[in-house]
């Protein structure tokens, strides 16, 4: 998930943001990890009702929520990252950026 670091910072004038969301560890055990693996986006603890709202059904997955708050893309359930290059078109596409 490093691999989103810089695009996060390439979009960041766009007003993107990226949040990680932990559906398996408590929160501690969950701050500890993040703290040492080098993420540069903020990260929340997400409940049984969060996953089901979201429809998770399991990970690594990237969602990308447009500004109007809709899921403009879903990767698929293990999808590789390919280093954000998928993500990365997604978001060039909604914001103009190429």
């Amino acid at each position: 998930m490093r691999d989103m670091n810089p695009i996060k910072s390439t979009f960041a004038e766009q007003g993107v943001e990226f949040l990680a969301v932990n559906i398996f560890e408590e929160a501690e055990a969950a701050k500890t990890y993040i703290d040492g693996s080098g993420l540069d986006y903020d990260w929340l603890r997400a409940g049984d009702a969060t996953v089901e709202t979201l429809g998770i059904k399991g990970v690594p997955l990237l969602i990308v929520v447009d500004a109007d708050g809709r899921v403009a893309w879903i990767s698929g359930l293990f999808t590789p990252f390919r280093q954000g290059r998928d993500v990365q078109r997604v978001l060039e596409r909604l914001t103009g950026q190429s």
